[in-house]
């Protein structure tokens, strides 16, 4: 009996971490979306300038404030975003860890409070 409380309880709590992974990590994936985007405007924003320099309608200087003031934003996202990637990548690493060591079977039910663990 003792043995199926313990089951139980370890299902509970995997489910609890997962689905707290899950929605810590769907989160992040909105961020990366919204970077992504912002770096796009950026990128965008880049372009508009250097095409507004070629025709003389912005001066050099305003235009290498604007370009430095873009290329800082820009490192700000990159760096953000590595951040977040290596977070995710951490979190498929201890996934993936954990389906490896914690499977646990028991032989058609409860068979004596028997479970092997394999890793």
């Amino acid at each position: 009996m003792a043995g199926n409380k313990m089951f139980e309880f370890a299902f509970k709590v995997a489910g609890k971490v997962d689905a707290s992974f899950r929605n810590s990590f769907n989160g992040a994936n909105t961020i990366l979306d919204k970077t992504k985007k912002q770096m796009q405007d950026l990128n965008n924003t880049q372009k508009q300038l250097e095409a507004s320099l070629k025709a003389g309608t912005v001066s050099q200087e305003t235009y290498n404030r604007a370009m430095e003031k873009t290329n800082s934003q820009i490192k700000k996202l990159n760096d953000s975003q590595s951040r977040l990637n290596a977070a995710q990548n951490m979190k498929s690493e201890a996934a993936a860890g954990r389906q490896k060591k914690c499977r646990c079977y028991y032989d058609r039910g409860y068979n004596g409070g028997s479970s092997h663990i394999r890793g």
